[in-house]
This record gives C-alpha cells, structure tokens and sequence, in this order.
C-alpha cells in the first residue's frame, strides 16, 4: 500500500506509527510498500536541486535525486512536492512543473512528463 505520511518540521510518521526524525524540514513524504521517499525544504539545497532523498523501512538513506536537465531551465529545478503515480513508480514534482518518474526503491529515473 503506498500512502502520504503526515509531516511536521523534519519529522515524518511512518504508517506503523513510527515517528522518524530527519537533518531538513519536510515539504511531503510518501511511503511505498518498505520504500520512504522524503522532498526536502529547498531552502536548504541552494546549490543544486537534489531535495529528494529515498530511505528505506528503518529510516537508512538509499539514494538521493540526481540533477535533471529540463527544456529550457537552467539546473536550479527543487522539488516541491511527491506524488503517488502506480504501485510502482512515484513523481517527484518540480517548481517549473515537471514530474519526474522514478523507481521508490532505487532511485532511478523512469521518465518525464510537463504538468503545467
């Protein structure tokens, strides 16, 4: 089952009820199966727009968004935002308006799609 968590400051509570604390404030958070995806405050990550980190069940740091390069933008993209697009796949939603596709437990980009 994947859902959105409730967040507040840099915490997060897991489904089981589990309070996990993290370094940055928490803009949104989603849980997939044993995978937490965790879109960071960007203010925070001036020098790149790598605000989303993948950890698994116990709260361990899996991975970290890799810089995208979208049509006309330059590389300052953050992310603003998670949503839950299959059982399989969530989009990491950027301040221009582009969703990128990744896997939740790895990491790796999948795709991309404009929403504006």
């Amino acid at each position: 089952m994947n859902s959105k968590l409730t967040t507040y400051g840099n915490r997060v509570t897991l489904r089981d009820g589990r309070v996990l604390a993290f370094q940055f404030p928490i803009l949104d958070a989603v849980q997939f199966n044993d995978a937490l995806i965790v879109c960071y405050s960007f203010d925070h990550f001036k020098k790149n727009d790598c605000n989303v980190f993948g950890y698994d069940k116990y709260g361990s740091l899996v991975w970290q968004v890799k810089p995208q390069k979208v049509i006309g933008y330059n590389n300052k993209n953050p992310y603003a935002g998670i949503r839950i697009e299959d059982d399989n796949t969530a989009g990491l939603i950027n301040v221009r308006g582009w969703v990128i596709i990744v896997d939740p437990s790895t990491g790796e980009v999948m795709g991309k799609d404009w929403t504006k």
